[in-house]
């Protein structure tokens, strides 16, 4: 299942990066919970659309699919 996410790693650095950055600066700006579950939830969004589209328009690449290491 996980081989579907071919992105999934660095949108998920992405969301530990943002993480990180929310803890230290909600020392200093009051931010609203919603805020941030929902740049969380677009992120995994945007990931299961360009793993899915992705996929796709470059299963018919044979470069990619030789490239590939699971």
């Amino acid at each position: 299942m996980l081989d579907k996410f071919y992105y999934l790693k660095p949108w998920l650095v992405a969301i530990k990066a943002f993480v990180e950055i929310k803890m230290i600066i909600s020392d200093y700006f009051k931010i609203p919970s919603h805020i941030p579950i929902s740049i969380i939830f677009g992120i995994l969004v945007v990931v299961v659309i360009q793993s899915t589209l992705g996929r796709k328009i470059s299963k018919g690449s044979k470069r990619l699919d030789e490239n590939y290491v699971p």
